[in-house]
């Protein structure tokens, strides 16, 4: 009999000791542990922000190393392409230069309503009538030009010849359209 009182106070013993370990696990280990993954996740996030503020400043200074090399060497180029705003004058005065030193008959067609402080580019139309060789030298002095004209369109008509590949003869008159688009600095 005394073992068995003995037995039954050892599986209550380790019974009670279960349970009382069950309950430690259940008010403060998984509590804590819930509490743990919370920090964990805003540990991610924090790393993950940092990660993005460091990589932003990199590109920032990246950013202005290119930026000063650009000013060191290829800002004068830029500059010389893009036409300045105060200067749109010279630059329809050097389109019609080219056409008189080409005997060209050219109309310009600027879309005016762009002409505002916010635009930085502007809608460009050139009409233009001659010969075959004419009209060939003409776009090849355009071409040589040091500004930078970006074309959307052109458009090809020929009178005295029923096709294009049999305008040969400088008689033979070409009106070609030029639509595109010019920018210039602010």
């Amino acid at each position: 009999m005394f073992k068995n009182n003995q037995n039954i106070k050892i599986c209550c013993l380790i019974g009670a000791t279960f349970c009382i370990n069950g309950l430690l696990i259940g008010l403060l280990v998984l509590p804590l542990q819930s509490r743990i993954f919370e920090l964990n996740n805003q540990i991610l996030t924090s790393r993950k922000k940092i990660y993005s503020e460091q990589a932003q400043q990199q590109e920032l200074i990246i950013s202005g190393r290119y930026y000063q090399e650009l000013q060191r060497s290829g800002l004068s180029e830029i500059n010389q392409i893009f036409i300045k705003k105060n200067e749109l004058l010279n630059f329809l005065d050097r389109l019609e230069t080219l056409a008189e030193q080409n005997n060209i008959a050219q109309q310009i067609q600027l879309n005016e309503s762009m002409l505002n402080d916010e635009a930085n580019w502007l809608n460009l139309t050139l009409a233009i009538n001659g010969n075959y060789s004419e009209v060939i030298s003409y776009l090849s002095a355009l071409e040589r030009e040091d500004f930078y004209l970006n074309y959307s369109s052109l458009g090809l008509q020929t009178s005295g010849a029923t096709e294009f590949n049999q305008v040969t003869d400088n008689s033979d008159q070409l009106q070609l359209q030029l639509q595109g688009i010019i920018y210039w600095l602010k």
